[in-house]
């Protein structure tokens, strides 16, 4: 029976800044098999050349030179290259931030796990890129990123005009900038341009959440962010992070996280020491 591997990066848990934790290259030799394996991040490998399987869920697909295919955080996957014409491929793990929305907008899906580049050779370039930046003794962190995004700019595919895509965007746009003051989730219906009752239906269509739900869930994540950093007090948290008062954070991050504020700051530096 062969061993389940399980590879795990250290990472920011619901960070808002997307994080790149490795990327490479490999010309792998015949049957090269790598697997079966759980990751807590996500990875997407690039075939330049040659073919292979993967097999995820106990589902198999054929991948070929030109395709990609990801491996989701915590889906265990087992890749092999094939016999005779072994697969090539670039790959980079990667989590945090926006990348559920990155990943969706170029194709993926739990259904259709390997998708085709229209632009092969810019999205080798892009891989190429990183890789060889991620050997330097220093590699450039932001100029990483922004060849992360480059890739997903090849890989995204155009979607008819959804307007309510549009206008729960907007509102998690408004959200991200003004979650510090007290906005309501009327203001922020009007600012998108629609009634309340309407971006609620919206939020829970595309979301799953009602905007109440998102906008306390984004204020909970940048309160632990800083509880983290452990340089800020409980009252500045409070009131950075939009909180009324001190009583109501209290009350939703025990809720949230089975602990209050200095529990939680302090299991932090228990842990740390």
């Amino acid at each position: 029976m062969e061993e389940l591997r399980r590879v795990f990066y250290p990472q920011p848990s619901d960070s808002g800044n997307i994080t790149i934790y490795y990327c490479g290259h490999e010309h792998c030799r015949k049957n090269y098999r790598f697997g079966p394996a759980i990751r807590n991040h996500y990875i997407i490998h690039h075939i330049v050349r040659g073919s292979g399987v993967i097999e995820m869920e106990k589902i198999r697909h054929d991948v070929h030179a030109g395709q990609l295919f990801i491996i989701k955080p915590y889906v265990t996957a087992t890749y092999q290259a094939d016999a005779e014409n072994p697969w090539e491929y670039y790959w980079v793990g990667f989590d945090g931030g926006e990348s559920i929305d990155l990943v969706t907008d170029a194709g993926f899906s739990d259904t259709s796990p390997v998708i085709t580049a229209s632009n092969p050779i810019a999205v080798t370039d892009c891989l190429y890129q990183m890789s060889d930046i991620h050997t330097r003794d220093t590699p450039n962190r932001l100029m990483m990123i922004s060849l992360l995004y480059r890739f997903f700019s090849e890989l995204h595919i155009p979607e008819a005009v959804d307007e309510g895509h549009r206008y729960v965007s907007a509102a998690i746009q408004y959200i991200f900038n003004n979650y510090q003051y007290p906005i309501s989730i009327a203001e922020i219906a009007s600012r998108v341009g629609i009634s309340r009752s309407h971006l609620y239906r919206l939020f829970i269509e595309k979301r799953g959440i009602s905007p109440q739900q998102y906008l306390i869930t984004h204020r909970m994540l940048s309160a632990r962010d800083m509880l983290y950093d452990g340089r800020y007090s409980v009252n500045e948290i409070v009131y950075s992070c939009g909180f009324s008062t001190p009583s109501r954070f209290f009350k939703l991050f025990k809720e949230r996280y089975g602990k209050s504020p200095l529990q939680y700051q302090k299991s932090l530096e228990y842990t740390s020491g």
